[in-house]
């Protein structure tokens, strides 16, 4: 007689439910199934976005860095790491749903998609400098979360830190304003240049309001030395340390969010979410006309332009410039002497060469993405995500609840896990092309240093060995012509 009652107050208020649920949505049905997310949400300051800055004197190398996989074993800790750190300074505090177990993953490979159109982006939009990708794994090193990977690359002038970020909890929830699903984009930027260009921020040039944290770097230690606002310092942020605040960590005296960036200045940038039209999703480049794409390119080419007639720097880059294959030259530069003219010319005829080869390499890597099947495959499981973000808005949140479909984690871990499988199956795809394209021999004109018509690598590390014993045969008969 018991369970007979139980299962009777039990039927009861689920009919209660259904009943208030069902009147709920007609009221309110208008109201949660309302008008879509404007273009961006968040608010992308008018005074950065203006007239593209001029190119700097030479070509500068601009590194987009971006994570691509996790370490296989690190990935279980760096998955916890992600759902339970520090992000919630960046999206607001949500304690009601255990999160995807995979969103990391789901995030990495959007980060990776979306990487390469940033990168057609700012190549489109900065003439004047070589834009590299540096794709790396992120992993563990005790409890520090930290970068890795292949692809190896120069002294930069300016690193471009890249995430997309993705909300770890598969639930639609039609509130939450930085939920990302299908066609809405939520970037984490970073951007350093060297400190030498802007001692004031140590070599910040840009980053999120949520965390700027600075290590001050050596002198001549490049535009890689100190933290930014990347996902790796959020990630290693505790998550009792979610909201620092920038004040904490860069002077107040050096925020800014206007154009033209100057050094010792440090722009806060704002957290956007971007809506792509549908026009936009079919394009080749969904981020080619966003103004804060625009926006950020020209940072980034204040940041170049402000190297030239900068001693310091230049004295840093030709430094790091030398040092594989000369380093007394470099220490020589580093501690204020003058290199004589035809080493100097030498190396910097390397410095071009290396520049053709990471040019010619990340274009590869990227027009093989574009054209291959890792491009519409991910189109498709991104259009699959939207059709489902869509049909939860058109039956409204209440209707979810009413369906139980909210309130029921397997029904909305199960989309999540599917569409997780997916972009897991197009980032295994993307790191197979990546291992394709580092493996091609890439030829490289060489007029600049005589002899030699062009010299073939599939590495960086490949070339810079073969440079090398070119630099020793001309150091060798140097030294013999002046015996």
């Amino acid at each position: 007689m018991f369970h007979f009652f139980v299962a009777m107050a039990r039927a009861r208020a689920q009919s209660t439910a259904r009943t208030l649920a069902v009147l709920l949505i007609a009221c309110l049905a208008g109201c949660a199934s309302g008008p879509d997310y404007p273009a961006v949400q968040g608010e992308l300051p008018r005074e950065l976005v203006g007239a593209s800055p001029s190119s700097p004197s030479e070509k500068r190398i601009v590194v987009l860095r971006f994570p691509y996989s996790l370490d296989e074993a690190s990935a279980a800790e760096l998955r916890r790491r992600f759902n339970a750190g520090a992000y919630y300074g960046f999206v607001g505090q949500d304690g009601y749903r255990e999160p995807d177990e995979k969103t990391l993953d789901a995030a990495v490979a959007k980060t990776s998609y979306y990487a390469f159109k940033l990168y057609d982006a700012m190549r489109a939009r900065l003439p004047g400098a070589t834009v590299v990708l540096q794709p790396v794994a992120l992993r563990m090193n005790g409890s520090t979360v930290q970068y890795a990977g292949d692809f190896q690359s120069l002294a930069p002038a300016v690193v471009v830190d890249f995430f997309a970020y993705v909300w770890p909890r598969w639930q639609p929830d039609l509130v939450q304003p930085f939920a990302t699903m299908g066609r809405t984009l939520v970037p984490v930027v970073s951007i350093r240049t060297m400190p030498e260009v802007s001692a004031g921020t140590r070599g910040a040039v840009a980053g999120m309001h949520y965390l700027a944290g600075i290590v001050a770097p050596g002198a001549g230690a490049g535009a890689y030395a100190g933290a930014g606002a990347s996902i790796r310092e959020l990630m290693n942020t505790p998550a009792q340390d979610a909201f620092v605040q920038v004040s904490s960590m860069v002077a107040a005296s050096t925020h800014a969010q206007a154009r033209p960036w100057t050094p010792d200045r440090f722009v806060i940038w704002p957290t956007l979410k971007l809506t792509m039209t549908p026009d936009e999703m079919r394009a080749p480049n969904e981020l080619a006309n966003q103004p804060s794409v625009e926006a950020l390119a020209n940072v980034v080419g204040d940041a170049l332009r402000s190297v030239d007639g900068n001693a310091a720097a230049e004295r840093a880059l030709l430094s790091l410039s030398a040092l594989p294959y000369d380093p007394d030259a470099a220490s020589l530069v580093r501690d204020g002497g003058r290199l004589d003219a035809r080493r100097e010319k030498l190396i910097r005829s390397f410095v071009a060469a290396e520049q053709k080869f990471l040019d010619a390499q990340a274009q590869a890597l990227s027009d093989r993405m574009a054209r291959g099947e890792w491009n519409a495959s991910f189109r498709t499981t991104r259009d699959a995500e939207q059709s489902s973000l869509s049909k939860a808005k058109a039956v409204g949140w209440l209707g979810l609840l009413a369906a139980g479909v909210i309130g029921n984690p397997g029904v909305t871990l199960a989309m999540g896990q599917s569409l997780d499988s997916s972009f897991m199956a197009w980032a295994s795809s993307m790191q197979t092309a990546m291992i394709d394209v580092r493996d091609e021999q890439l030829s490289i004109a060489l007029d600049e240093v005589g002899a030699e018509a062009e010299i073939s690598a599939s590495s960086l590390v490949e070339l810079r060995a073969k440079l090398l014993s070119i630099y020793r045969k001309r150091m060798q008969s140097a030294a013999l012509a002046q015996q």
